[in-house]
């Protein structure tokens, strides 16, 4: 007979369960209420370090489904388990097994941390990835003014007005596409997820090393984020776009400079952990303006578990996402319908290093 023992610095054991959303978003704020309790801070001379100390479980030996695992243990009628350490009986409910799942699974996670500054300089395949995406995003936009021009017989007020219009909307839509994509990478799927693999599990490592996107070069650090919006730029420019008709470059112009902005919004990112010391002057001028990502916004997000302030080009829908609760209903509305928990619902427990070590990549970066 197989046994899985779990080991807990602490338990929170319940008489009974159910596998509802609502059970598991309460016992994540019972998680959550014992962090914050137990959260301790280390500093050493060259780099600052928060711990995030939480509930432990660590289940073993077989890695196998929660079901698969709820199917080989006694359960009661209630739904909960029954479990016991060195002979001592007492029962888990589903959510808190979930939550260890989750956990576990976020542990093999984000890779391991780079340490050779080579692997921050730009090669000559990330410019050519991001040489195509941003030439194709310009020849979409330059045809869309054309096309504007066009329709408004050449009134350049009208077509500047117009312009603007579409870049502004863009520049504030690509905000809440960024907040999407980033609370998606963030809580679901891992590294072996077809196509968004890579993308997932850097996330997950830049929320353990977050210093590592203030080294990388331009290239390097957004080439990733180049080949997805090709699934939509390619067929705007040679299939949906090139029309004369009314609106038509309108939607090659928004399409192009939105395209951009998400790909760009990795720089804005990267711009929001620096010291303004380390950024361009003209950063540091459109933050303090609330134009781009700040460091306070974003510093928001790097807290366990990271569950808000997903949007990284200017910040502009932080608040009425998080306020609303808007992930959160999205969240339990995946939970209800699939059974598959986020991994903002449960605490992490690992080390963030928040500063480089001294001297990194000096004489290669």
């Amino acid at each position: 007979m197989i046994t899985r023992t779990l080991s807990m610095s602490s338990l929170l054991c319940s008489a009974s369960s159910s596998s509802s959303g609502d059970q598991l978003l309460s016992q994540k704020k019972s998680f959550k209420s014992q962090t914050k309790s137990s959260s301790v801070g280390a500093t050493s001379s060259n780099k600052q370090k928060r711990r995030f100390t939480n509930l432990k479980a660590i289940i073993d030996p077989m890695d196998r489904s929660f079901d698969e695992f709820m199917d080989s243990r006694s359960s009661s009628d209630d739904g909960s388990i029954r479990c016991s350490i060195d002979g001592d009986e007492f029962t888990v409910s589903k959510a808190e097994m979930e939550a260890e799942l989750l956990r576990k699974k976020m542990a093999s996670m984000g890779g391991e941390m780079l340490r050779d500054p080579k692997d921050f300089v730009s090669t000559r395949g990330q410019r050519v990835q991001c040489g195509v995406h941003f030439g194709i995003c310009s020849l979409l936009a330059m045809r869309g003014v054309y096309l504007d021009a066009i329709v408004m017989d050449g009134d350049v007020g009208a077509i500047a007005a117009r312009a603007f219009a579409t870049l502004f909307a863009s520049y504030a839509l690509a905000d809440l596409g960024t907040g999407i994509f980033h609370w998606s990478v963030d809580n679901y799927g891992d590294k072996n997820t077809p196509v968004a693999g890579n993308v997932i599990d850097a996330f997950q490592g830049h929320h353990r090393w977050p210093w590592t996107i203030t080294k990388r070069q331009w290239a390097n650090n957004i080439h990733k984020t180049c080949i997805a919006p090709l699934l939509f730029t390619v067929p705007q420019l040679l299939v949906f776009g090139g029309s004369d008709m009314q609106g038509s470059g309108d939607s090659d112009l928004f399409f192009g400079s939105f395209w951009a902005l998400v790909v760009l919004s990795q720089q804005t990112h990267a711009w929001a952990h620096m010291k303004p010391s380390e950024q361009p002057k003209i950063v540091t001028k459109l933050q303090d303006m609330n134009l781009m990502l700040t460091r306070k916004d974003h510093g928001a997000h790097h807290r366990s578990p990271f569950e808000g302030h997903y949007c990284i080009v200017n910040g502009w829908w932080n608040p009425l996402l998080d306020d609303s609760r808007f992930f959160r209903k999205l969240e339990r509305m995946i939970y209800e319908g699939t059974g598959v928990a986020p991994r903002c619902w449960t605490e992490d427990d690992f080390e963030v290093e928040e500063d480089a070590p001294d001297g990194f990549g000096q004489g290669v970066l």
